[in-house]
């Protein structure tokens, strides 16, 4: 048995070469050391399988052959072998998969058989968000719903995606003073581990208020723009209203100097 190890975002590329020998008892089996890619090259392909693994009825699957550059009655070639598994993986519907080559005849001569073994990637079929009581500002779930990215049906479903989507939520809660917010997601996978609903869960806690807004700048009289401000002490915070504030402030100080 040989290993071809390929490296792809998120995805291990395996192939092995699994020799299994069909020969009179007298006939001495090819051990798996001598097992190499070459021994097969321009060999017969007598047929061609596919076998979905953990669901063995699921076989010769019409999307996954399709993809596939060997076919029954032509000449073995591991470059084909190699584009077939590269197809698999770029349909985006394969996480992992892998060949077994199974002699069927004269040993070193005959026809073999070509097996792809392929596990389905799963991708993400729905996404929810289950927002919790709001006792600030008011928040919706279309809101949070907007910050998503790349979360949509059919996204392949990574811990990676889902993570950097809860961090999205998060910081949008954080920009609308729900400092203590919390998000935590969860996925669920359908029973034919093909689709996923993922669930975001939100908390949002209590919301932050202001304690004190110093200004503090030489020589600018602050006090006729302080009571212009939004966030005056014990009002609710949000990162909006600061720039607001920050930009009056601004506004003043131009003026201010102006004169």
């Amino acid at each position: 048995m040989k290993d071809l190890l390929r490296e792809a975002p998120n995805i291990r590329l395996l192939l092995i070469l699994l020799l299994v020998v069909v020969f009179p008892a007298v006939a001495p089996a090819k051990t798996p050391i001598d097992a190499r890619i070459e021994d097969y090259e321009g060999r017969t392909i007598s047929s061609v399988e596919l076998v979905v693994e953990d669901n063995p009825n699921d076989r010769n699957a019409p999307d996954f052959l399709s993809l596939l550059k060997v076919a029954a009655n032509t000449q073995f070639s591991a470059v084909r072998v190699r584009d077939s598994l590269q197809a698999l993986f770029d349909s985006g519907r394969v996480g992992n998969a892998r060949v077994e080559v199974v002699e069927q005849g004269a040993k070193g001569a005959g026809p073999v058989l070509v097996r792809f073994v392929v596990k389905r990637q799963v991708q993400i079929g729905d996404v929810r968000i289950e927002l919790g009581p709001v006792t600030g500002t008011p928040i919706s779930v279309d809101e949070l719903r907007a910050r998503l990215n790349f979360v949509q049906p059919g996204t392949r479903l990574s811990q990676q995606v889902i993570l950097r989507n809860a961090d999205e939520i998060q910081v949008y809660l954080r920009d609308r003073g729900y400092f203590n917010a919390t998000v935590e997601p969860q996925e669920q996978v359908g029973p034919r581990g093909i689709r996923a609903t993922v669930t975001y869960r939100v908390t949002p806690g209590e919301q932050a208020r202001v304690e004190a807004f110093n200004i503090d700048v030489t020589g600018f009289d602050a006090s006729a723009v302080r009571s212009t401000l939004t966030l005056q002490q014990s009002v609710l915070f949000t990162r909006d209203a600061l720039g607001e504030d920050v930009n009056k402030i601004r506004d003043a100080f131009d003026a201010n100097l102006a004169l």
